[in-house]
């Protein structure tokens, strides 16, 4: 094992954090993988891939900026996202990061707000972005499709949810 040191302690908890997550990836394989695995094996998950973009980003990119107004959900193919907030008049930090497989976005979808965090890339990655814009027309022109979406958001929150509460301490 072994004694390790690392230069800061932020530094420190992320390498622990990467090391929880990788062995928690909310999914593997494609993105279409996912999108099945999340919509139950629907037929038309393929479908829903289909008209979203892939967009390659770099460490440092930002993909989401917290106070705006998108309504964008993000599929992570591959590489790893910081969610990174800042309370008022606070330090900005580094609150978690998404592994491939992570839906990033769909809160604000929901919640008709600002976004409430930034979402920084902190190795190359891959997602998938299913732009608000095509989620209004399948609520307006086919929405069984619109309603896997939504099924395939809520069941990512719910896994947020357990993934958040097994980070809790038991009383």
């Amino acid at each position: 094992a072994g004694l390790h040191t690392w230069p800061s302690l932020d530094a420190a908890l992320e390498h622990c954090e990467f090391r929880l997550i990788s062995g928690e990836a909310p999914g593997t394989g494609s993105t279409v993988t996912r999108l099945q695995q999340l919509g139950d094996n629907h037929p038309r998950s393929a479908e829903l891939l289909a008209l979203m973009e892939r967009i390659e980003l770099q460490p440092g990119d930002l993909l989401i900026s917290r106070g705006s107004k998108a309504r964008d959900v993000y599929f992570l193919e591959s590489g790893r996202l910081a969610v990174i907030v800042a309370p008022p008049g606070g330090v900005p930090r580094r609150v978690s990061s998404q592994a491939p497989g992570s839906v990033v976005g769909e809160i604000a979808r929901y919640l008709d707000g600002n976004r409430s965090a930034d979402v920084v890339v902190e190795k190359p990655a891959v997602v998938y972005c299913l732009p608000q814009s095509v989620q209004d027309r399948l609520e307006r022109e086919d929405r069984d499709l619109a309603a896997l979406t939504h099924a395939i958001f809520a069941r990512a929150l719910a896994e947020k949810v357990l993934r958040t509460n097994r980070q809790l301490p038991e009383r």
